[in-house]
């Protein structure tokens, strides 16, 4: 099964996410901790580990840019 990183809105943090069923629509999804089912649109789902590590970087940027 496939698993990814994903915004679980129950845990209110990134989490596993197993991969229940997929169709050109939507996906479904189910955190693997309070295993609540979700549904997201597949491109966001795909892409969430990249889009949100390039947050990361960019608010650990303008962090540092004020600690000068």
């Amino acid at each position: 099964m496939e698993e990814s990183l994903y915004y679980c809105p129950i845990c209110d943090q990134d989490t596993l996410h197993d991969v229940l069923g997929e169709n050109s629509d939507n996906i479904s999804i189910q955190c693997t901790l309070c295993h609540t089912k979700t549904v997201a649109e597949p491109e966001n789902f795909h892409n969430y580990e990249e889009v949100s590590m390039g947050w990361d970087e960019e608010i650990k940027s303008i962090l540092d840019s004020w600690e000068d």
